[in-house]
């Protein structure tokens, strides 16, 4: 088996995430794990979600990280993809957390919410490799994981 790591900033946009996919194709696809960071600097919009103070704060936080994303997808995919339906299924997801988890202490929130940033990449990567003929299962680590 082979394992590959791909780090944020080496799938910060769409042509990071073609040359991902060049990579893959030029070396086989067969027995890999793919592992990927959140893209670009996700992590840290993310942190701004969390540490943001106020509704309207907050809500401008995501909107950014929202828009970050759908950027990428535009370029990626069809405007009729699936995909798009999915990240926005995330993002409902993550303000449900924020809202579910709002008085919680910050690290707990903080967990929860900033690993958002390796979903919404992880789809992305898996929907666009299926899309370029590179079969693949996305997992949910967190399924996996005990």
């Amino acid at each position: 088996m082979k394992i590959y790591k791909f780090g944020g900033a080496s799938v910060k946009d769409a042509i990071g995430v073609r040359n991902l996919h060049q990579v893959l194709k030029e070396s086989g696809t067969q027995n890999i794990l793919l592992v990927v960071s959140a893209m670009g600097k996700t992590t840290n919009a993310m942190e701004e979600v969390v540490g943001a103070k106020g509704e309207k704060a907050r809500e401008e936080a995501i909107q950014f990280v929202y828009d970050y994303h759908r950027g990428i997808l535009s370029a990626l995919f069809d405007s009729d993809h699936a995909i798009f339906g999915e990240i926005d299924a995330r993002f409902d997801q993550m303000r449900t957390t924020l809202e579910t988890h709002a008085d919680s202490k910050y690290n707990f929130l903080y967990d929860q919410v900033v690993s958002f940033g390796e979903l919404l990449s992880t789809q992305i990567i898996s929907a666009y490799l299926n899309q370029e003929s590179i079969q693949n299962t996305w997992i949910d680590i967190r399924e996996i994981i005990e």
